[in-house]
């Protein structure tokens, strides 16, 4: 008979398998350190080309639509508010990529820590196995004879 205790077990590791374990063993793969600064470097990264695009459009729309003359725009005092703005995300988007990412390394570890819980539950001998009760092992006689 099955025990429906392993096949809940089973069930429960293969939905893991299912949804989070590509993810979550890529992630194992770095320190929590190393993990948090190659994520922060990657935010960091898209929120600077985010920042520039939007200065971009920015100054495009003082010249196109205001129709300044490009002589006229302070380029130097436009360029260190530019550059402050950059600098003010790039400092709140690093503390919150921080804290999301240990967040999301710890969630991880979490979950490693349960699936590895029910492997070692699985693997134990207090749950039957497929046909059967589980078995003790028998002590062996000190002589090693047989009875006759």
């Amino acid at each position: 008979m099955i025990s429906k205790r392993r096949i809940i077990i089973m069930s429960k590791l293969a939905v893991y398998d299912k949804h989070d374990s590509i993810k979550d063993f890529r992630k194992n793969n770095y320190f929590r350190h190393d993990y948090v600064y190659k994520m922060n470097m990657s935010l960091r990264f898209f929120v600077l080309i985010g920042a520039v695009i939007i200065a971009l459009f920015y100054l495009l729309h003082k010249l196109a639509i205001n129709n300044i003359d490009i002589f006229e725009i302070d380029i130097q005092g436009e360029i260190k508010v530019v550059l402050i703005i950059a600098a003010i995300l790039l400092v709140l988007y690093t503390i919150l990529g921080t804290i999301k990412f240990n967040l999301d390394y710890e969630h991880t570890m979490k979950r490693i820590k349960r699936y590895q819980a029910l492997l070692n539950l699985l693997d134990k001998s207090e749950i039957p196995a497929e046909g059967g009760t589980a078995k003790k092992a028998e002590p062996k006689s000190r002589r090693g004879a047989e009875k006759r």
